[in-house]
């Protein structure tokens, strides 16, 4: 479990790649439902109800899932999808987990120029982590998987705000 722990911290500061990770389907359902769990946390302030929060958490999680099906379908590399999923949600999990306290602090009265800093920063370093995988997925050039790194993120808070009118 440490190991694993490591690995995802490790894949944050682009030290792995996604073909690192074992191929286990247990493993990905297990990060998956973990994902979709710290989302609800992330979420739910937001939310008036919980089950809001976390329809919303899964949506945000599947769109992800099936993003990435569709591309590696599309390219003929189906076989990549354990690892690369995986590794998308354990790192979108450790980020999540960052997140949460920088979203107690902004809401808490905090200095929330700081905190909405930091989560800004977070942000953009989620862009290039998700870039990352991306490259070592699609075997893309760093600019390119950035671009789509970019591309996917308005994608994904566009299809989520249509969703749940966001603004």
């Amino acid at each position: 479990m440490k190991a694993l722990i490591n690995y995802f911290f490790d894949l944050c500061l682009l030290r792995v790649k996604p073909q690192d990770l074992p191929a286990s389907q247990a493993l990905l359902s297990i990060t998956f439902i973990l994902n979709v769990l710290v989302g609800l946390l992330l979420i739910g302030d937001v939310r008036p109800h919980p089950a809001a929060a976390l329809l919303e958490s899964f949506i945000g999680a599947s769109l992800l899932l099936i993003t990435l099906k569709g591309m590696l379908y599309l390219r003929q590399i189906e076989a990549r999808f354990i690892q690369s999923a995986t590794a998308l949600m354990g790192s979108g999990l450790i980020l999540s987990l960052i997140a949460l306290p920088l979203l107690v602090l902004a809401g808490n009265g905090g200095e929330p120029t700081l905190a909405g800093t930091l989560l800004l920063l977070l942000v953009m370093w989620s862009i290039i982590i998700l870039a990352h995988i991306l490259r070592h997925t699609f075997t893309l050039p760093l600019p390119l998987a950035i671009s789509f790194g970019l591309l996917y993120t308005f994608f994904s808070y566009a299809v989520m705000a249509n969703i749940f009118q966001v603004s």
